[in-house]
């Protein structure tokens, strides 16, 4: 995605947060600089974070999956408006450090980041699967 007008300096910090993560477990140096530059293949990353809470008629599971209904319709939203986007969850969600910087604690989880931007090149057609593999018809 090309880069646009945005605020680097939390581009910047995002990539802070992901850099600490991956040295406090002693990653090697190549995995290091690719946690510090994901934050900069789009202008804009959206944290999603599902917040939690015990309810009677909601149950946590549902609430983290009502989140990422809601990364999916921002996803949608962006292209429907000429962006292109992309829904990265990765290992460095599930870091402590990462959550705690998030302030992300108990059930709370970090479902994904939402890669926004304009697209610098024409996205490749997905390939035809054979749904006869992934459906099942009762």
């Amino acid at each position: 995605m090309g880069i646009c007008d945005c605020d680097w300096r939390r581009l910047d910090k995002l990539s802070g947060i992901l850099k600490a993560a991956a040295e406090a477990d002693n990653e090697d140096a190549a995995v290091v600089e690719k946690a510090t530059n994901a934050p900069y293949r789009a202008p804009m990353v959206i944290t999603v974070i599902a917040r939690t809470k015990q309810h009677d008629k909601v149950p946590v599971i549902e609430q983290h999956i009502s989140a990422g209904c809601a990364a999916q319709a921002m996803q949608m939203a962006a292209v429907a408006q000429g962006f292109q986007g992309f829904w990265r969850t990765g290992k460095w969600a599930y870091h402590a450090s990462v959550r705690e910087a998030f302030g992300v604690s108990g059930n709370d989880e970090i479902v994904g980041f939402l890669y926004v931007g304009t697209p610098d090149c024409t996205p490749a057609n997905a390939p035809k699967r054979d749904t006869d593999k992934y459906v099942k018809y009762l």
